[in-house]
């Protein structure tokens, strides 16, 4: 299953505020969940929200490289991953839940159960968006838009 999330607002902060969101729900329903950036700068951006912005309820969580990702996938991940690289073909996906924080990284989807795609309010970022539409629709993926702009 896919879900496109396409958010009210047009900045980075944005989309992370969003998916602090989708990612205090999914933890307390006990999923796995990886997010995937599309920059360094990025992961550790969110990796701040996610230490800093919910004091009441931690989610715990790891931002991985690509030489981190086969360790953490061989021992007991945390719950949350968050990486701006792709897990490689040979690494097993452990997670539920991937969360894609751009149009532009969405690679490796079909190794998870669930695919949400946050895009921002953004022109550039929309027309992405359209063309992900089309290729997941194509890779005959269930795809449910919700569209939170109004």
């Amino acid at each position: 299953k896919t879900d496109i999330y396409l958010i009210n607002g047009s900045t980075f902060s944005d989309s992370s505020e969003f998916c602090l969101r989708l990612c205090n729900k999914a933890f307390r329903a006990g999923h796995q969940i990886h997010i995937r950036t599309y920059a360094a700068h990025e992961s550790e951006v969110l990796d701040r929200v996610l230490w800093e912005r919910d004091k009441e309820s931690f989610l715990p969580h790891k931002v991985i490289s690509s030489t981190e990702i086969s360790a953490a996938e061989s021992q007991s991940p945390p719950p949350i991953t968050i990486s701006h690289q792709a897990l490689s073909s040979t690494q097993p996906a452990h997670k539920d839940l991937i969360i894609l924080l751009s149009p532009r990284a969405e690679t490796e989807i079909e190794r998870f159960k669930r695919t949400a795609l946050i895009v921002p309010n953004d022109p550039e970022q929309l027309d992405l968006a359209r063309a992900v539409y089309r290729q997941f629709k194509a890779s005959g993926f269930d795809v449910n838009i919700h569209d939170l702009r109004r």
